[in-house]
């Protein structure tokens, strides 16, 4: 039985834990690295291959505080993605923080890869890989009738990361369950899970239980149950050790 291979955590209810705790938005922040680190730590030694990390600039530190002030530019996935202890530095308009940021969460000696996607937009990304298809189309190089939504898939700026396995939103209102504009076309059949722990509280615990959550439940991918042949890749239930998750 396998694992979720990529785990996508959307990161949310900073600054709610800051004023619930009578916290700085710094304290919070900090609150929160620390959470992102455990995260990563606990994704390794579930054997989780790919961590995204999403979320607003302010959900962690070195980002604007002030509503008001301009944000960082986006940053494209593959410009903060790293394994292991090597960190991809590359970053836009000098803004440096995601690899420091990187450097404090990847676990040493693990060969998990992990993506910072902060102030990021799935439409927007969209648009991009159209404009870059619309472009090889334009020049002669792509034949039109050749596009198809793997294409498209390759022509995302995530086209080096698999599908979400699993998509783990925190800090979610009671009964209240939105998706982020983010990862819009690669989220496609990713299985869902909604916590209203915030995110500096949500603890390596919360993401195993997640991860148990997920593996019962079985991937269809649009079909029905009596579709799905066992043998299918993904129709399987996939395993969390309970005894990992504690009590």
């Amino acid at each position: 039985m396998q694992n979720a291979r990529h785990v996508v955590v959307v990161m949310n209810g900073t600054a709610r834990w800051a004023a619930g705790n009578g916290r700085s938005l710094p304290e919070a922040q900090r609150a929160s690295l620390e959470a992102a680190r455990a995260i990563a730590v606990a994704a390794a030694a579930a054997k989780v291959r790919f961590l995204t990390l999403c979320g607003e600039y302010a959900e962690l530190p070195s980002y604007p505080q002030n509503p008001a002030s301009p944000a960082p530019p986006a940053l494209p996935p593959r410009s903060v993605a790293a394994a292991g202890s090597a960190v991809s530095a590359a970053s836009e308009g000098g803004h440096e923080a995601p690899s420091a940021l990187l450097r404090e969460l990847l676990p040493s000696g693990s060969e998990l890869i992990v993506t910072l996607r902060l102030g990021q937009s799935g439409r927007r990304d969209i648009a991009a890989a159209v404009r870059k298809l619309a472009t090889a189309v334009k020049a002669g190089r792509l034949d039109p009738a050749q596009l198809d939504e793997s294409l498209l898939r390759a022509a995302l700026c995530t086209e080096a990361l698999p599908d979400p396995d699993l998509i783990l939103y925190t800090g979610c209102l009671p009964g209240e369950h939105r998706l982020r504009d983010d990862l819009i076309f690669e989220s496609a059949y990713a299985e869902f899970f909604f916590s209203q722990r915030l995110w500096p509280d949500f603890g390596p615990k919360d993401f195993l239980f997640s991860l148990s959550d997920f593996a019962g439940r079985q991937r269809r991918f649009g079909k029905t149950a009596e579709q799905v042949s066992p043998g299918e890749p993904g129709a399987g239930r996939y395993c969390v050790a309970s005894s990992s998750i504690g009590s």
